[in-house]
């Protein structure tokens, strides 16, 4: 009798423990999504209002837009630091190539399929820089390809590439700007529904 109670007492404080988890992972979630909202706003106010904003008649600012703020599209990935510091001449739309230094490479898993892409850094930049293409682009988001301009410096063997904060390239809202061109290592094959939409 006494080992049928203990059982079920196990099972019970199982079941509360998963319970919690679960409960904890979406409070946390939740959180992270609000967050994504926040630095939505705050950038769109930057970009209304900034003397640094990109738009150049901020009275006909027709508003950023964005898929919704997705989780999945939160990928951890493996990194792979690149020994030497190579310089990288990365393309620009309007103007002669700029240099940057090849930093690391992010391997994730999508689908069932592996890839690899390279992250670059421009010396005095507080983040790693992450150009990429992929199937969406010409559809829902810009035709040339997007960024992930905050991927945070790795302190271990694991990196997040978020793509809920991809955001267009400044010249998508001003002619007068040049862009870098994202590398032909950073074109992926899957349609990225997460981050900002074409400018319209």
């Amino acid at each position: 009798m006494k080992t049928k109670y203990l059982l079920f007492g196990v099972a019970i404080l199982a079941f509360v423990m998963v319970v919690f988890l679960v409960l904890g992972d979406s409070d946390s979630q939740k959180r992270y999504v609000e967050q994504v909202e926040k630095d939505r706003k705050n950038r769109e106010e930057i970009f209304k209002n900034s003397p640094e904003s990109p738009i150049a008649k901020k009275d006909s600012f027709a508003g950023l837009k964005y898929f919704p703020v997705n989780p999945d599209f939160r990928l951890k990935a493996k990194f792979e630091k690149i020994k030497g510091n190579p310089r990288y001449a990365l393309q620009m739309t309007q103007s002669d190539a700029e240099q940057y230094v090849k930093f690391g490479y992010a391997r994730f898993s999508y689908q069932n399929k592996n890839y690899q892409v390279l992250l670059l850094h421009k010396p005095g930049d507080k983040y790693l820089f992450f150009p990429f293409t992929d199937a969406s682009n010409g559809k829902t988001t810009y035709e040339a390809g997007r960024y992930i301009n905050n991927v945070p410096f790795p302190k271990t063997e694991e990196i997040i590439l978020d793509f809920n904060y991809a955001t267009n390239p400044y010249c998508v809202y001003n002619a007068e700007y040049t862009c870098p061109i994202p590398p032909k290592e950073n074109r992926l094959a899957f349609a990225i529904e997460a981050g900002e939409k074409k400018y319209k």
